[in-house]
């Protein structure tokens, strides 16, 4: 009885034999049905693009300001000055017009992200702060790398100065995050010679 159904199709279809019963009216709606649920995820897809355009259109400046204002923050916190021009990648940091250091971005490897760092340095050749840009290392041991008791460590240091205590250095490494101290020491060094 079920091949004799399958072959001749039943009356009773709903697409699990390819409507061979289905008369051809019907079979001609199923079509038109299927073509306008088509034509209406089509427009939603459309809406949907456009509201997500319209959405990054008016949020890009915004989102830009936002950029530029914590930067422009964490530039203070590095470096006590009235203003900063960058220039040839570096941000030259001016007191009462005259240039007096500037302050560089570097990075390094650290345990599970790359570690972005900003470095003053006065004419002197001596570090007037750090502060971490961007890091994704560990919450509750490489995320201390940002903590200001390992970030002032290297206030006032030159250059050969810089390299963790347990490496003849002078910089204490954060308990159970050598890996991220040590890639914060790599970043600052690297700031030296930009």
């Amino acid at each position: 009885m079920t091949d004799k159904i399958k072959e001749e199709g039943c009356n009773n279809c709903e697409g699990c034999c390819s409507n061979k019963g289905m008369p051809k009216g019907e079979q001609a709606n199923k079509g038109e049905s299927m073509m306008r649920s088509i034509g209406v995820l089509t427009i939603i897809c459309i809406a949907c693009a456009v509201l997500l355009g319209a959405g990054y259109v008016l949020t890009k400046g915004k989102i830009e300001n936002a950029v530029e204002d914590e930067l422009k923050q964490k530039l203070e916190v590095v470096f006590a000055a009235d203003s900063f021009q960058e220039e040839d990648g570096r941000y030259v940091a001016y007191v009462d017009g005259e240039m007096v250091g500037y302050v560089m971005q570097s990075s390094a490897q650290g345990y599970s992200s790359v570690i972005q760092v900003l470095v003053g340095i006065d004419n002197n050749g001596k570090i007037t702060g750090i502060s971490i840009l961007d890091q994704s290392e560990t919450p509750g041991l490489g995320t201390k790398i940002e903590d200001e008791s390992f970030t002032s460590q290297f206030k006032g240091l030159i250059s050969g100065d810089i390299a963790l205590s347990k490496e003849g250095g002078r910089i204490d490494s954060i308990t159970g995050a050598t890996i991220s101290s040590r890639a914060v020491v790599e970043a600052v060094k690297a700031s030296f010679n930009k």
